[in-house]
């Protein structure tokens, strides 16, 4: 399916950003709509993330375009800043005997949309939308539940003799085969979360001592509480990192009700500050074994991305992202992507 983006601001490269995160559905944009400035000279074409697209001034150059490739009808994308849309209002409007299809993306971004409906008013042009908080309902919320009670009971009684394997793998340096690290979940209460150690058992003076020594690893510690070169992580640590095994006791958080299958990434205490104004969607849900931070790069992430990742979760929250979260964990894990 070919797609004409209209508009060049951030709305726009955010509608190409999704069209472009979902290849298997075949959504291929050929070209974008660039507003009319007064004094400004149009482009021919214009480069967009390494890749050269045409660019077609709105307008009569638009009908044009558009009337030239009547056989493909590509699908019309509206994502011009708000200023930009109310300039072009009549445009819009005309498009609609040129295009069989057209999609509007309203400049809207950071509210929870899944799940939203649409209401109309008689003679009016302007609509409402309502918003859902679906994580906030008891009945969601019990879904989600049940759904985490059912998986991590059967892979917990699945996954038995690994564990047991693990654990005799990991126990071989005379250190505790688990580790405990109090994390906030939900409504701030703090659980400790379960890890396969992956650490040397001196971990915590080994790091200090890194951090005395080292000014630029404290400053990657102190802006993402992560090393890429840990020195405290044993070999086969290392191995269980890559993999995420080391994370798979937390079945046992989530039967408890302290985790969840798929949630926001489980903080401390110091972290949950640096949400600021988030915090309160962090609050909101279990923390997850998974979420859209593991299937969105992993450590290749920023902070504060992390961050977006987690409230658009909580926000936009079904059943059906975290089947879908589940299933392209699997392939992220093993295709060991982002992973350190």
């Amino acid at each position: 399916m070919k797609y004409i983006v209209l508009g060049l601001g951030p709305n726009a490269l955010a509608a190409f950003d999704a069209l472009r995160s979902e290849p298997l559905m075949g959504f291929e944009v050929v070209a974008f709509g660039e507003p009319r400035k007064k004094g400004a000279r149009s482009k021919s074409h214009i480069d967009i993330l390494g890749k050269r697209f045409p660019a077609v001034q709105l307008g009569d150059e638009l009908i044009s375009w558009l009337q030239l490739h009547s056989r493909t009808r590509p699908t019309v994308v509206v994502a011009l800043e708000n200023e930009d849309l109310s300039r072009e209002a009549n445009l819009v409007a005309r498009l609609q005997r040129y295009a069989d299809d057209i999609r509007v993306v309203p400049s809207i971004r950071g509210l929870p949309l899944f799940g939203a409906t649409v209401h109309h008013f008689f003679r009016h042009e302007l609509f409402f939308l309502s918003l859902n908080n679906n994580l906030a309902r008891r009945a969601p919320r019990a879904v989600k539940r049940l759904f985490d009670l059912v998986v991590s009971a059967t892979l917990l009684l699945l996954l038995a003799p690994v564990f047991a394997y693990l654990a005799w793998v990991v126990r071989k340096d005379g250190g505790p085969v688990f580790f405990a690290h109090q994390r906030i979940g939900y409504n701030g209460r703090p659980f400790r979360c379960l890890k396969m150690r992956t650490m040397v058992p001196n971990a915590q003076a080994v790091l200090q001592e890194l951090l005395d020594s080292d000014p630029d690893s404290r400053a990657e510690w102190e802006r993402d509480y992560k090393l890429k070169k840990d020195p405290r992580i044993t070999t086969i640590g290392r191995f269980l990192r890559r993999y995420s095994l080391d994370e798979l006791p937390q079945l046992w958080n989530v039967l408890k009700g302290e985790m969840s299958l798929v949630g926001p990434r489980p903080i401390v205490q110091a972290e949950l500050e640096r949400y600021d104004e988030f915090s309160d969607y962090y609050l909101e849900a279990n923390p997850g074994m998974t979420g859209l931070w593991q299937i969105s790069g992993r450590n290749n992430t920023d902070y504060s991305y992390r961050v977006y990742l987690d409230s658009w979760y909580v926000k936009n929250w079904s059943l059906w992202y975290d089947v879908v979260i589940l299933l392209k964990t699997v392939r992220v894990v093993v295709a060991r992507e982002g992973a350190f």
